[in-house]
């Protein structure tokens, strides 16, 4: 059966309202807008920050002034308040800046490729992405590369293809992780990278409307989260950074608990 091509992470659904159901929180209202943020899963997160360290190294060679203008490049580049033009010659700006000092690729390169992707342009980020990506390959972070290889596979639309990769990055992290259980200092992975791969497995899995395996994910998300109050998660699992990242998402008073109950009750409806 053909997949729809659009990204959609609800169902379409009336406009929320300020009611005790549920399905009309403002959170689902929330989610549905940051769905393709979420399903992307903050790329540019994990590339900035298994490069900070280059960045603090290498700061010294540039000239302050540099620093400064590509920040500042770079917040107008990625502001949606600024007009269409005002951002393209903000890139354009930043990237003589980084020709000028390739020590400041690992801050920036990122970081573009995810406000490319969000606004629609794939193929404009490709080229930021990949330099990214080539650098986890560099720093030999297998899990990492991955992740940030199937972000593309996402944005290029090949929903399948990436829930497929993500599904077996999922199989591969929980067998090294169970390997080098005696030598956690060792797994190539953090906490962060498994949550928000389930995360992304669960918003695929919606797009691709497939029940009862989304249905299964977001009850694996609530077994860490109770486990990680227990304190019983798995040794290559930080509890507590899970219960962080679970609060992050979360919008006013509503956690992301309430969005996995509301998926829950229309996956039953179903």
């Amino acid at each position: 059966m053909k997949k729809d091509s659009k990204l959609h992470v609800l169902p379409p659904e009336p406009q929320p309202s300020w009611s005790n159901t549920l399905e009309e929180h403002p959170f689902i209202q929330w989610a549905s807008e940051n769905g393709k943020m979420l399903l992307y899963g903050l790329l540019a997160l994990f590339l900035f920050l298994i490069f900070f360290y280059r960045l603090i190294g290498g700061g010294s060679s540039a000239n302050q002034a540099d620093f400064v203008n590509a920040e500042r490049d770079y917040l107008t580049f990625a502001s949606s308040k600024e007009e269409p033009a005002s951002q393209t010659s903000s890139l354009e700006s930043l990237n003589k800046i980084l020709s000028a000092h390739p020590e400041l690729h690992p801050k920036y390169d990122g970081l573009i490729a995810e406000t490319l992707l969000v606004r629609g342009k794939a193929k404009d980020a490709q080229s930021y992405a990949m330099a990214a990506i080539n650098r986890t390959e560099d720093e030999n972070q297998p899990f990492y590369t991955q992740y940030a290889q199937n972000t593309l596979t996402i944005a290029n639309e090949r929903y399948e293809e990436a829930l497929k990769a993500a599904t077996t990055m999922k199989q591969e992290m929980e067998q090294k992780g169970l390997e080098l259980q005696s030598n956690p200092e060792k797994i190539p992975f953090g906490t962060l990278l498994y949550a928000l791969n389930l995360l992304r497995i669960g918003m695929l899995q919606q797009q691709l409307n497939l029940k009862t395996e989304e249905l299964a994910t977001w009850q694996e998300w609530k077994t860490i989260v109770n486990k990680s109050r227990e304190g019983s998660t798995p040794l290559y699992l930080d509890g507590q950074l899970f219960l962080t990242l679970d609060r992050l998402l979360a919008e006013g008073n509503a956690s992301f608990s309430t969005y996995i109950q509301t998926r829950e009750k229309l996956l039953k409806k179903g």
